[in-house]
């Protein structure tokens, strides 16, 4: 059971950090603290422009001049290189779907135009520059060549009994290879959440249906939720069991609720239109007005998505970008005890998940060495306090036994794996 409870308090303001002389931005990704895209325009009828900053926002370069009549609502960067966008032409008379390999700098047409589909597309999302999920209608597909080619998954076939209209995934979002989860619109103010577990092969519906739901996040496989809603029902959905349960925030909210983000899976911040940053620190329990600096009357102040890597995050409205600093958050810095470490399966093949405990949030590096000492993968990971879940490429890996390490600042924790043929 959760209880909202709304509390004012003082609070480190989130700061504007919005490209000069641009005055609307359909959207943005960031794949660190220092680096991030955003498409911008100048003026109502300006062509947009896709701005690149290297140094957290601090300064900006255009890149990149889409032709006119061309917009973007949908860019994803996976890399400092890979990148994702979906393409609309206004008016809306066609859909399309670009990539680029070199930073945003040029981008190619890769729209599979014997997908009807993508004409009726909305949610996108890249776990990397392989591996990708398309929504169209009463369907989700699946890309493992860099959007070249997609396979329709398993998903419900629902059709709305009141208005005999199919559902779109609106956006879609992965936690990890397998747990994944994607945000469905019906018409008539109707919608419902998709959760697959088992990479997208498989879809279900989290029951019960409610009301147009647009945004969705999780911290880890179990706690996540979604918002949306119309303008007489204000809806936030959470979750600690991957939505076997649910608890329902209706009417309760003073905005109409849009950018949910976990930046731990105990603190999570939600906003929407108009600007009100909320923001958790017990899992969504209570919430209180963490910034009303931008929020107004004007439906442009509508803030739509948070990002955050560590202690910095970003929020993005589509009249300003937003940068916060919190030092308040738990230091990456600090020592990190681990719990409950578990390689499953043991022996894999191709993937295993390392599941543990963390007792605080912080970095730490994941490692694999064989018998014989000799590093054979390693990778920096942000471990969110308590339980977390890591899945680890070992396809390429000589059949043997490694040994696993988990390095924290002051602490090394191990465990074996066995790699099969």
């Amino acid at each position: 059971l959760f209880l909202l409870i709304f509390t004012s308090v003082k609070s480190q303001q989130w700061q504007n950090v919005s490209p000069a002389g641009y005055n609307y931005f359909s959207t943005a990704s960031f794949i660190n603290d220092k680096e991030g895209w955003i498409v911008a325009r100048k003026g109502n009828w300006d062509s947009y422009e896709l701005l690149h900053t290297s140094d957290g926002a601090i300064t900006f370069t255009s890149i990149y001049l889409l032709p006119d009549t061309l917009e973007t609502w949908n860019l994803q960067m996976v890399d400092s290189l890979n990148g994702f966008a979906r393409i609309d032409s206004n008016p809306g008379t066609g859909r399309y779907l670009w990539s680029t390999h070199d930073g945003g700098y040029s981008w190619n047409d890769i729209t599979d135009t014997s997908m009807f589909i993508l004409h009726e597309s909305r949610g996108t999302f890249f776990r990397d520059k392989y591996t990708g999920f398309l929504g169209g209608a009463n369907s989700i597909f699946k890309t493992t060549d860099g959007g070249i080619t997609w396979d329709k998954m398993n998903t419900p076939a629902i059709i709305d009994s009141t208005s005999s209209n199919s559902y779109s995934p609106y956006k879609i979002f992965f936690y990890n290879d397998f747990y994944g989860w994607a945000t469905c619109s019906l018409l008539w103010d109707n919608g419902f959440v998709l959760k697959t577990t088992d990479g997208g092969q498989n879809w279900t519906v989290c029951k019960p249906i409610t009301g147009n739901l647009t945004n969705i996040h999780f911290a880890d496989s179990l706690n996540g939720g979604a918002t949306g809603g119309d303008w007489f029902h204000k809806i936030v959905m959470l979750t600690e069991d991957n939505f076997d349960t649910i608890s329902y925030f209706n009417n309760l909210w003073t905005q109409l609720p849009d950018a949910i983000y976990y930046q731990t899976n105990s603190t999570l911040w939600i906003s929407g239109w108009p600007a009100i940053i909320y923001k958790s620190t017990d899992g969504g329990a209570s919430f209180f007005e963490y910034d009303t600096t931008y929020a107004s009357d004007d439906q442009t102040d509508w803030l739509h998505d948070f990002q955050f890597f560590d202690s910095t995050g970003y929020a993005f409205a589509y009249t300003f970008i937003l940068k916060l600093v919190d030092t308040l958050h738990t230091s990456v810095n600090s020592p990190i005890a681990i719990n409950d470490l578990h390689v499953i399966p043991n022996p894999a093949r191709n993937t295993c998940l390392v599941s543990l405990v963390s007792e605080s949030a912080g970095n730490a590096n994941v490692s694999l060495y064989s018998v014989e000492g000799i590093l054979a993968l390693s990778e920096q990971k942000y471990l969110n306090s308590g339980k977390n879940e890591i899945v680890l490429d070992i396809s390429k890996l000589v059949p043997g036994m490694y040994v696993l390490k988990i390095k924290s600042k002051s602490n090394i924790y191990t465990s074996r794996l066995i790699k099969q043929p």
